[in-house]
């Protein structure tokens, strides 16, 4: 292993080296990682970004890890609670939560990547004990000025062990869209069960692989995400440590997430039977199943490509929303740059004048967008598209239109 990444060729869950290529995006900027106008672009840290299928245990990964001190640092920008739409989906959750689970000031809430402590202080208002697992410190300190009970570490068996003789016993474990970032996972999955009591249960939601291939969202493939998900292949991994996954949900965030509900007993739920034998039937056994993702991208750029120039050649000018992750994956592997695109804006101020990797744009304030009035906006979060488009209503009364490049481009 160099000191950027690495590269295995066994599969993450079972071990088994059958992995087929299903998408070559070549060398991609680090999504996140911001950098400053002052570096040099043949000094931006490219790494490769390769999507892989094991046909054993049916998992959809990246044949490479970065290391995750690039990725998760006290520079991470990415702060939960920018989002109202995250937001109020995390509220809701707790809601339901607290009364399916019975929770009081009696019991335990522990998070995993809790981010700037956005779901967390939810439980926190019902006066319900919390913990938060933050490896970032930028997200970490906020958490804790706002008096969410939080350590600034990664999570792994071993602080799992060192929280167990600290007396930490959950009843409820949650990790939003952290499962599918963690290299080691058999080490994490344990490092769950540590502390987690005998009757509680494991909360998991991850972007759903069903929808990320039959909405062609390519642009959620980048180094934090290492593993793309069905029920199968989360099945395959739980399996081998004894827990089980007995209610499922399927959600509409992220473009398309899922929920499962785990814990040490066996009392595996009608949902959970039902959406196993939806996957059977879609085809996810079979290798073209992944690949109308390779097919799909390749149109989506070709489209997307077009209607930009088309501006660009008339001397419009386009913008973009969202300084997001995907973004970068969607810039970089349509070859997007500051030359097509002017600007971008974002809500989240510890983003403001720094560019984007790879693209190198600039990144300004959300006001920009009526100052400057440019001809189209790119969405590059456009699984948000209703909360923006309320937000930027401005914009478009002005005559700006928004260009939504996924799952279909259309031009709003």
């Amino acid at each position: 292993m160099n000191t950027t990444y690495s590269v295995s060729d066994s599969c993450r869950v079972c071990g088994k080296g059958n992995l087929h290529s299903i998408l070559e995006y070549g060398d991609m900027p680090i999504a996140d990682v911001l950098i400053d106008s002052t570096l040099p672009k043949e000094q931006e840290l490219l790494i490769p970004l390769t999507l892989v299928w094991c046909s054993d245990c049916l998992l959809l990964q990246l044949h490479e890890t970065a290391n995750p001190n690039l990725l998760f640092n006290a520079k991470y920008p990415y702060l939960s609670s920018i989002s109202s739409t995250w937001l109020n989906h995390c509220r809701d959750n707790v809601e339901s939560l607290i009364k399916t689970f019975k929770l009081d000031s009696n019991s335990t809430v522990v998070e995993l990547a809790s981010n700037d402590g956005y779901l967390l202080r939810n439980f926190v208002k019902h006066n319900i004990p919390v913990l938060g697992i933050e490896p970032s410190s930028i997200c970490a300190d906020i958490a804790i000025q706002n008096g969410i009970n939080t350590r600034t570490e990664f999570f792994d068996s071993t602080l799992a062990e060192k929280l167990q003789t600290e007396g930490i016993s959950a009843d409820l474990v949650i990790s939003n869209n952290v499962l599918a970032h963690v290299h080691e996972l058999h080490d994490f999955v344990n490092g769950v069960k540590t502390i987690l009591n005998e009757n509680g249960s494991w909360i998991i939601e991850f972007p759903y692989v069903i929808d990320l291939i039959d909405g062609c969202a390519f642009d959620t493939v980048y180094h934090q995400h290492l593993c793309y998900f069905s029920v199968h292949s989360v099945k395959a991994l739980l399996d081998q440590h004894g827990l089980f996954i007995n209610d499922v949900q399927r959600l509409s965030t992220h473009g398309g997430s899922i929920r499962v509900v785990v814990s040490r007993k066996r009392d595996i739920g009608k949902s959970v039977t039902d959406l196993l034998e939806q996957e059977s039937t879609l085809g996810i056994i079979n290798e073209r199943y992944y690949r109308q993702i390779a097919e799909d991208s390749k149109k989506v750029k070709e489209q997307l490509c077009k209607l930009i120039d088309k501006f660009t050649m008339k001397r419009q000018t386009v913008a973009a929303y969202g300084a997001a992750a995907k973004g970068t994956t969607l810039l970089a592997y349509c070859d997007l740059n500051w030359e097509k695109i002017s600007f971008v804006v974002d809500k989240n101020k510890k983003k403001h004048n720094k560019l984007l990797p790879g693209s190198r744009i600039p990144i300004f304030h959300p006001s920009r967008l009526v100052s400057n009035q440019p001809d189209a906006c790119l969405l590059l979060p456009w699984n948000l598209k209703e909360e923006i488009l309320t937000e930027q209503s401005k914009y478009c009364q002005h005559g700006g239109k928004f260009i939504v490049p996924l799952p279909k481009v259309s031009m709003i």
